[in-house]
């Protein structure tokens, strides 16, 4: 995927909710949808064939069946829900089939890592899949039962302050333990 449609992607999904709040707000759901579309569009294009491109359709027919079920604010909502899934799964997965994903971008700095920071990579990668399915269940629990300013200050601000602390977090973490090993 070429470094401006992954930034373009990134920008559009950190302002999703804000978007989304504003376009209920005003009473502009065809727009929304359009939106949702075009992010739909560009994830299933970037994605890999085969296992990668399968999931991101997946996700399209996730949200779609919703909508269908529900009701398009709804389906709109359940956005960030369908994110932290698919993060939930990636990292989970890859638990079970090859190099752990915290690993993987471990060897990116580090082509030969010692057995301790494996143990330590591959316990970080479950660390975020519990992150992972705490944040979907509350972004889930705010599209179903949280009115539409709640959903935004979670989905908006709260989840992405999350992430920052978890990130946070697992560097003192990684500073503490690195420190111990030499």
């Amino acid at each position: 995927m070429p470094p401006v449609v992954k930034l373009l992607l990134i920008l559009m999904s950190v302002a999703y909710p804000f978007v989304v709040y504003w376009g209920l707000q005003s009473g502009h759901q065809s727009a929304l949808v359009i939106l949702l579309a075009v992010l739909l569009i560009i994830r299933v294009w970037s994605a890999k064939k085969g296992f990668e491109r399968s999931a991101a359709l997946a996700f399209v027919m996730t949200i779609l069946a919703v909508m269908a079920a529900f009701s398009v604010s709804e389906g709109l909502k359940i956005y960030p829900v369908v994110i932290n899934l698919s993060l939930l799964f990636v990292f989970a997965s890859s638990l079970f089939s090859g190099m752990p994903v915290i690993e993987r971008i471990a060897r990116i700095r580090e082509a030969n890592l010692p057995a301790s920071a494996v143990t330590y990579t591959r316990q970080v990668t479950q660390a975020w899949c519990v992150f992972f399915a705490v944040n979907a269940s509350i972004s889930a629990a705010t599209v179903i039962w949280a009115d539409e300013q709640t959903w935004l200050l979670y989905n908006g601000v709260i989840a992405y302050g999350l992430v920052a602390v978890m990130f946070s977090a697992e560097w003192l973490i990684r500073q503490r333990v690195r420190a111990r090993a030499t």
